[in-house]
């Protein structure tokens, strides 16, 4: 169906001499512009049940009464003893040691922030 209508495009703009040269480059164009919707599509789905995941997870460390200020709440794994675990300095999300490193800035000041790569 594809080339077909592009053939009868291509034909009505450019005529028959070309036709046989920009056919192809056109269907590739649409093959690759199709492929990239289909890969932006998956990636929206996938952050999407990650994140009815992490929901999921959080409701769930809320009705089991685990107290959050004493984990993670990047991994909600990580259990902290009193005055342990680190702020990140930008979003100020408490996380742990795997989560989060530290990081010196030009001042030599250093801080902690978030591992999000």
């Amino acid at each position: 169906m594809l080339p077909e209508v592009l053939s009868q495009y291509v034909q009505r703009v450019i005529g028959n001499r070309s036709k046989g040269k920009i056919l192809p480059v056109l269907v590739r164009q649409y093959l690759n512009v199709r492929m990239h919707l289909y890969v932006r599509r998956r990636k929206q789905d996938e952050v999407q049940v990650l994140e009815e995941t992490i929901r999921a997870r959080s409701e769930k460390h809320k009705k089991a009464g685990v107290e959050l200020n004493a984990t993670c709440q990047v991994c909600m794994k990580t259990k902290f003893a009193d005055g342990i675990g680190h702020n990140c300095n930008y979003c100020h999300i408490r996380c742990c040691a795997r989560c989060g490193g530290k990081v010196t800035l030009r001042s030599r000041r250093v801080s902690f922030r978030l591992d999000k790569d």
